[in-house]
């Protein structure tokens, strides 16, 4: 039986091994997230080392092996070049990549992540307000991963919500440590965008960003590197 498989990849991840390999965390269509060598991706003149970067969507073929998995052919179907060359765009979708890394299992099957990841891709492409994508991916993804935050809130005052309890706070509820405020439209505007189709026009697309970062910590259980540069330069620019 052959230990070669062909699929279809995101990657999400890359670091540098060794003095001329690289080690990507790729999303598969097929076999979910895992982890492959890249031999010679940094040598000169490499064949893979342009398709190894972040945001890269391919078809390749892994060798599957008992110590690693190796990356034998690949051919970049899209390479998101759009999304690249604009800065705030870029950083959006890394903080995304970051997310699915974070919390996706090595050999689960997410077909439907695969999928939610290509289309967000493609969508912050386009004109658009690449914060409100992102919004509208993470809650997605959170739903995906069985972690639908609650945002029903009767009142019109600002709302208590936690991580940890998985939205809102009751009103007879002890608030737990991670507890802060949201205000109303800010509520409004996360409700409205769950199972929404698109992000809707008008959205507050920072605070929405600031109060995500705070349960994907949560879900991810570290610190989010890239997610948190992108909501920390909201404060740079307004400063400006």
């Amino acid at each position: 039986m052959s230990n070669t498989e062909s699929l279809d990849a995101l990657v999400l991840r890359r670091w540098d091994l060794g003095e001329a390999d690289r080690r990507l965390s790729l999303l598969t269509s097929q076999a979910g997230k895992m982890y492959v060598l890249a031999r010679g991706a940094r040598k000169k003149g490499s064949r893979t080392g342009s398709a190894t970067e972040p945001l890269m969507l391919l078809r390749c073929q892994v060798v599957r092996g008992r110590r690693n998995n190796v990356l034998a052919q690949v051919e970049v179907r899209r390479s998101f070049a759009r999304v690249r060359q604009d800065y705030l765009r870029l950083s959006v979708a890394l903080a995304f990549l970051e997310s699915l890394d974070a919390c996706l299992e090595e050999g689960d099957p997410h077909p439907e992540s695969y999928g939610l990841a290509e289309k967000f891709l493609s969508a912050i492409e386009a004109p658009c307000d690449p914060l409100a994508w992102l919004a509208w991916a993470d809650l997605e993804l959170l739903d995906q991963i069985g972690f639908r935050p609650n945002w029903d809130e009767g009142g019109s005052a600002p709302a208590l919500v936690s991580p940890m309890m998985g939205g809102v706070v009751g009103d007879g509820d002890l608030p737990p440590r991670d507890a802060f405020r949201l205000t109303r439209p800010v509520l409004e505007a996360l409700r409205s965008l769950q199972d929404a189709a698109a992000p809707p026009a008008g959205f507050p697309s920072r605070e929405v960003a600031r109060a995500l970062l705070r349960f994907w910590r949560d879900v991810a259980g570290r610190r989010l590197a890239a997610r948190e540069s992108l909501v920390e330069s909201f404060a740079n620019h307004a400063s400006e």
